[in-house]
């Protein structure tokens, strides 16, 4: 299936760095990978983020001749939450937003009816709802719906370690009051980079309010 207009990014702050993935979304939740970046600095200091701007400014070219913009960025808040409000605050008109994970949370995504005191309007997303999606899509062996498109690491960015943090994780039901409780634990402490990325393009693209059928 071609891909759509819908390109949509994601961005993780991290000790050292930023990591952002841009990713196409066709029909029926069917994606391609398009760019995975690594932006190595001190995500406290301005210059990271000006080149993650310059990441998601940046036209991505179709196989049809048209230019992709990124409609839509969720950036994780949990890390350094000072620094991701300012780098959204000035762009959520632009469809890039704060986003959080919260296990409990009662909806897979909902976001806050009023901005906070840095006048961001933050996301919150039930993780473990959108990781049973992910885990499901990548057992799947032909395109179609759900299906991931990766490319070659010269085109993409995605190296051997970016599709190793795939498996840092595990599914685990518990019981409470009687109640299947689901969660993901990494007991290794393996980086899991790559699937919280896809969890918030995935959420980024249903914050637009796409059908998902």
């Amino acid at each position: 299936a071609p891909l759509t207009d819908r390109s949509i990014a994601r961005e993780r702050p991290q000790g050292d760095r930023l990591e952002l993935e841009v990713r196409g979304w066709a029909e029926k939740e069917e994606s391609y990978q398009i760019r995975l970046e690594r932006i190595y600095g001190d995500p406290t200091l301005d210059d990271v983020w000006e080149r993650a701007a310059r990441v998601l400014d940046q036209p991505w070219p179709h196989e049809s001749g048209t230019e992709l913009r990124v409609r839509a960025c969720f950036v994780d808040s949990g890390f350094l939450q000072d620094a991701v409000f300012r780098f959204v605050k000035g762009r959520q008109d632009r469809g890039v937003f704060a986003s959080k994970g919260a296990d409990n949370a009662k909806q897979p995504l909902s976001r806050s009816s009023r901005a906070n005191r840095d006048g961001v309007k933050v996301f919150t997303i039930n993780p473990n709802a959108f990781k049973d999606t992910l885990f499901a899509r990548l057992k799947r062996a032909a395109p179609g719906p759900g299906f991931l498109h990766f490319g070659a690491e010269a085109t993409t960015g995605a190296d051997d370690a970016y599709f190793l943090q795939f498996a840092a994780e595990t599914r685990r039901v518990s019981f409470a009051n009687n109640r299947p409780v689901v969660s993901y634990v990494n007991p290794g402490k393996k980086r899991n980079e790559a699937i919280d990325l896809y969890v918030l393009n995935l959420a980024a693209l249903r914050s637009m309010g796409i059908a998902v059928s």
